[in-house]
């Protein structure tokens, strides 16, 4: 039997399905693959958020209350729960590597890779997919995305109130294509992982996926889809509408259309992925699994 594992970061669990609250969001593969799928609906996260979650499901051990103190030079930020897998505890993919699976992870979640994380452990291959949020990929001058600073944010702008967004806006200069947008480029590389490992039975699949964490930033046209005829700004970091007051009830519905457009987006390209599991030949015999960390409020 193969695995595949797919994590989809601030995913909410009432946004797909049959019977899914948010019923006017776009998600035609999820609520496909859900109405064939087993939905454990009385499954919660019991450590929250990012890395305490991925490390229970990947070890199978409960993550909170936080009783370690590792090594966190060179990690940020510093909150509890925030730390490398402990020594002692089997991964999932070292357990399934010493029965003969060829294990693979595809990932842009960047704190799996910040220094002193060890989330790789036990696969044969990884790729790390870089410039999510804050990672340190790319660096430049503040004049250099400037003009795309005031795009989604509200002015007077207060550069340092504004690390993380002036950090993705490094990391995204130069997109031209919805192919080159972060999750497009996991799914994709998870689809050629695929085609390089279809024949190596039994094999696991772990794909992470950051969005559709914040920023929220979908190409234009399923932010559009939700709040159309909009002409203001994108605030893709929602904390950033909150500076010089609150918001106008535009500004709220369209933050809300991008989270929508982001869950949207994400739902296509996971699509791409399920269709390939399909097109390989490998569906018949692969357990699939849609996972996430926990969900948001989009001002509910």
């Amino acid at each position: 039997m193969n695995v595949v594992v797919i994590v989809l970061d601030t995913f909410r669990h009432d946004i797909v399905g049959d019977e899914k609250k948010l019923g006017f969001v776009n998600t035609p593969n999820l609520d496909r693959f859900a109405k064939n799928a087993v939905s454990f609906d009385e499954a919660y996260g019991e450590g929250q958020p990012t890395l305490q979650v991925r490390r229970a499901f990947l070890t199978g051990h409960r993550s909170f209350p936080w009783r370690y103190n590792f090594d966190r030079r060179g990690h940020w930020h510093h909150a509890p729960g925030w730390h490398k897998i402990p020594p002692e505890q089997d991964t999932i993919a070292e357990v399934l590597s010493s029965y003969g699976y060829t294990t693979g992870l595809i990932s842009d979640v960047y704190h799996m890779f910040k220094p002193t994380m060890n989330y790789t452990r036990g696969f044969s291959s990884y790729e790390f997919i870089r410039g999510q949020e804050s990672d340190n990929y790319r660096t430049g001058s503040i004049e250099s995305i400037e003009d795309l600073l005031r795009n989604h944010v509200r002015e007077p702008i207060d550069r340092t109130k504004h690390a993380n967004l002036i950090q993705y806006l490094w990391n995204m200069r130069g997109r031209a294509s919805e192919e080159e947008y972060l999750c497009a480029q996991v799914m994709t590389r998870a689809c050629n992982w695929l085609e390089d490992n279809a024949g190596n039975k039994p094999f696991m699949l772990w794909v992470e996926a950051f969005d559709p964490h914040e920023p929220w930033d979908p190409p234009k046209r399923f932010a559009d889809s939700y709040a159309p005829g909009y002409q203001g700004k994108d605030l893709i970091m929602p904390g950033a509408g909150f500076e010089h007051g609150p918001m106008g009830a535009e500004e709220i519905e369209r933050t809300k259309a991008l989270y929508y457009g982001e869950v949207s987006f994400v739902d296509e390209w996971v699509g791409t992925l399920l269709d390939k599991i399909d097109d390989s030949g490998v569906a018949e015999d692969t357990l699939v699994a849609i996972l996430s960390d926990h969900g948001t409020q989009v001002y509910d």
